[in-house]
């Protein structure tokens, strides 16, 4: 995600988002493409108002102080309130012009967001269209603190203080490398109506496993496998990214769950794992629409959402969004 503002004066918040996303100040200064002194003069100066010390700098990657944390929190809630003002008019205007920001990552923004985006785009071509792409385990926090509008994330991260509807439900999908002995057992589906063959995850018991963060869905789902089997976990790589596993396990080094929108934005991909279906095993996760029920959310922002359930056949439950 960047920060970096190319047509309007960055914001005190702008400067520490950039040094937070980074981890530094030097690369909070080539985000933002200014030099490394104009940075740190300018946090300095913040601090000397405010009298109260932001960053600790004595540890790598940089944090924010008690009193950072602070400032940053009301500095996020005064910019989503002022993007709520600013919506609000815009809306007294029609939908000539306006803003929709939206919370994603690449492989749905890839399979659910694509037809609606290029419809909505052409039929409002004055609304602008900010997709803010991150990890799933991410997107939830940009909602709560007002970064985007509304996202779409898997429904067991919606919280109280959020409205959803369904718009999919992703299946549980085995990727396994082609180096893999049972691997051409398998398929390399490019659409959901392609038959992927389902399997039974002890058959790959023995095999070693890449695997999201401990405290992340699929990280999850491969643990309570292992458990109701009585298997021995055989892990061998980890990361923060679901998209990293997905190209550990496309170059040979052991097997992967993944949600299957993966195994299809990546379909044209030269080196591609094979996969399994494991449905019969795990149950689909529902993703939503989600947006926040205690900000106002936009006339253009509505009939998005409304537009996005339509092309996604709305799902059972599904009902339109009104404010």
């Amino acid at each position: 995600m960047s920060l970096v503002k190319t047509n309007s004066r960055k914001t005190d918040l702008d400067y520490i988002e950039a040094i937070l996303q980074c981890g530094s100040f030097s690369g909070g200064a080539d985000l933002l493409l200014i030099s490394q002194s104009a940075i740190s003069q300018h946090i300095a100066k913040v601090e000397k108002r405010l009298g109260a010390q932001l960053f600790c700098r004595n540890i790598k990657p940089v944090k924010l102080t008690e009193d950072g944390k602070f400032f940053v929190d009301i500095e996020r809630k005064i910019r989503s309130l002022k993007c709520q003002r600013d919506q609000y008019f815009e809306d007294l205007k029609g939908l000539k012009k306006g803003k929709i920001r939206i919370g994603s990552n690449p492989c749905r923004t890839a399979t659910i967001l694509a037809k609606t985006l290029r419809d909505f785009m052409n039929q409002y071509p004055g609304v602008v269209i900010d997709l803010v792409e991150v990890e799933s385990k991410d997107i939830g926090e940009l909602l709560r603190e007002g970064s985007v509008d509304f996202c779409l994330t898997l429904s067991s991260r919606i919280r109280h203080t959020m409205e959803s509807r369904v718009v999919s439900r992703e299946r549980v999908f085995l990727a396994v490398p082609a180096s893999c002995s049972k691997a051409t057992l398998g398929g390399r589906p490019s659409k959901p109506s392609d038959n992927t063959p389902k399997t039974h995850f002890l058959e790959f018991k023995n095999e070693p496993f890449v695997l999201v963060n401990h405290g992340m869905k699929f990280n999850e789902l491969y643990f309570s496998l292992c458990q109701k089997y009585g298997v021995e976990p055989k892990v061998i790589l980890q990361s923060e990214s679901i998209n990293i596993v997905h190209d550990v396990v496309s170059h040979g080094l052991g097997c992967s769950l993944v949600p299957e929108e993966l195994a299809y934005c990546t379909c044209t991909a030269e080196c591609r794992p094979y996969y399994f279906d494991l449905s019969e095993e795990l149950p689909e996760n529902p993703v939503v629409v989600a947006w926040s029920k205690e900000r106002y959310l936009s006339k253009a922002s509505q009939i998005f959402i409304n537009n996005l359930i339509k092309d996604t056949k709305d799902y059972s439950g599904c009902t339109s969004c009104s404010n």
